[in-house]
């Protein structure tokens, strides 16, 4: 491999790990706000539901991410 080659994954895998850690956060934050904004209308049980499974699917994601870019660091530097 190139030194250019390289430096384009580098750049390549950082850029997919910003996004899938801003599309978790974004996840858990539009799972928050749906919660808080459903709890507050007569479907209280549905907005709580559809709240907790975008607050957790989010949640569960949210460390991955986190952990993907830590170790692209470690790899990349």
């Amino acid at each position: 491999f190139d030194g250019s080659y390289t430096e384009r994954l580098r750049g390549l895998v950082k850029y997919a790990a910003t996004w899938l850690l801003l599309l978790s956060s974004t996840g858990f934050a539009l799972g928050l706000s749906m919660h808080l904004l459903l709890a507050v209308l007569p479907v209280t049980l549905f907005g709580s539901f559809l709240g907790n499974v975008g607050a957790v699917v989010s949640i569960a994601l949210a460390p991955w991410g986190v952990a993907v870019g830590g170790k692209i660091d470690e790899l990349f530097g």
